[in-house]
């Protein structure tokens, strides 16, 4: 079951789409006008997502699947 845990900022512009990695491990979040993905590890015990410093420069990020 979902549960709010945490508003995190994508660390980009326009929040277009995020995915969650199958093994639960990692969260990928696009910005739209700032074509960033940035990457977050999220706590298995508490759910928090946790910035990496990671962010890649891709253009139009869309929709994000695994």
């Amino acid at each position: 079951m979902l549960s709010f845990v945490e508003h995190e900022a994508i660390r980009g512009a326009h929040p277009r789409n995020f995915n969650i990695d199958p093994t639960g491990k990692w969260l990928i979040a696009a910005g739209r006008t700032s074509n960033t993905l940035s990457i977050f590890l999220i706590d298995p015990e508490s759910g928090r997502p946790y910035f990496t410093a990671d962010a890649l420069n891709v253009p139009d990020p869309i929709c994000l699947e695994y």
